[in-house]
């Protein structure tokens, strides 16, 4: 039974300590052509004035929630999904520190009503240094190919870590509830996107756009939990683990050596060179593809080469 609140689509946006840019993110969402929405905005008990900037912002399209203590997202998900079962035939996520082009929606409920195998699509990110789009993520939806279907997606984004952007995904809500579907509680609002987006893959099809549907601010001073690196290893590195647990019918033992290795390639930034060069060499012997561990090294290698050649000319 649809409740009062119904509309076509409902957009989850979980703020916590979010008051240098939350304000430019809803207004971003609000400027959308696609029209038959709203937002259901939840204050994750921020400890900044993030809860103040909502409240101003005035919009019959806003819905706000607040949790009484730091409660983390996969239970602020948790908590809009069940808020929303009955409110929306699509969920779409976004984050507090994203902008959002004015034609995102209108491009996903399009290629929704098009195409009824999709149970969830998302697209592009840029990534925006404060100037300028410096990179755009991830590289197969750029190259304009598609996603693989089915286990090969779930292997996929296993093997080589998540290749969907987690603020631009959109899905129907009737599969979410149908399939009782959790967002994790587990890991501490890092990699519920990831687990999510492996878990939905074994249900439904997950497609992608091949234009940019948000602006993802990646400035060197931002204070995001994504900047956390040393937190988001770790928590990478357990989710590979718990998921080689679960489905080991599924996920090979080279599967689970291929992961852990593009993880540790992953965090081989936060070593200095001559470290990073040891702990490239310790891959050798996880890394199932002696070819990508060939590649991976020389560039490892040739980087600082590099650098300093360049610094020379600019001499």
């Amino acid at each position: 039974m649809k409740d009062k609140y119904f509309s076509n689509l409902v957009v989850f946006l979980p703020v916590f300590n979010g008051e240098k840019t939350v304000k430019k993110t809803i207004l971003s969402l609000l400027n959308q052509t696609y029209d038959e929405f709203m937002i259901f905005i939840c204050d994750d008990s921020s400890e900044d004035k993030s809860f103040e900037i909502i409240k101003n912002i005035k919009s019959n399209k806003i819905k706000i929630f607040q949790n009484s203590i730091n409660r983390g997202l996969g239970y602020t998900l948790n908590k809009l999904m069940k808020i929303s079962k009955n409110s929306a035939k699509y969920i779409a996520l976004a984050e507090q520190d994203d902008f959002y082009y004015p034609y995102r929606f209108e491009k996903q409920i399009s290629y929704f009503e098009k195409n009824s195998e999709a149970g969830l699509v998302a697209g592009i990110a840029d990534h925006w240094d404060g100037f300028s789009i410096t990179s755009r993520f991830p590289g197969i939806l750029v190259k304009g190919n598609s996603y693989p279907r089915g286990l090969d997606f779930f292997k996929y984004n296993y093997r080589e870590q998540i290749k969907v952007v987690n603020s631009c995904v959109m899905f129907r809500n009737e599969i979410h509830h149908e399939n009782q579907m959790k967002f994790s509680e587990k890991y501490p609002s890092l990699s519920v996107d990831w687990d999510y987006i492996l878990r939905f893959s074994l249900i439904s099809e997950i497609h992608g756009l091949n234009i940019s549907l948000v602006k993802l601010d990646r400035r060197i001073n931002r204070n995001s939990l994504t900047s956390q690196n040393n937190l988001k290893y770790k928590v990478a590195r357990n989710l590979i683990r718990d998921f080689r647990k679960e489905f080991p019918d599924i996920i090979s033992l080279k599967d689970y050596k291929f992961a852990m290795a593009t993880q540790k390639y992953i965090e081989l930034s936060k070593y200095k060179y001559f470290d990073r060069i040891i702990e490239c060499i310790k891959i050798f012997f996880i890394d199932p593809s002696k070819l990508r561990f060939l590649r991976k090294f020389l560039k490892v290698m040739y980087k600082p080469i590099k650098a300093r050649y360049l610094a020379s000319k600019i001499n």
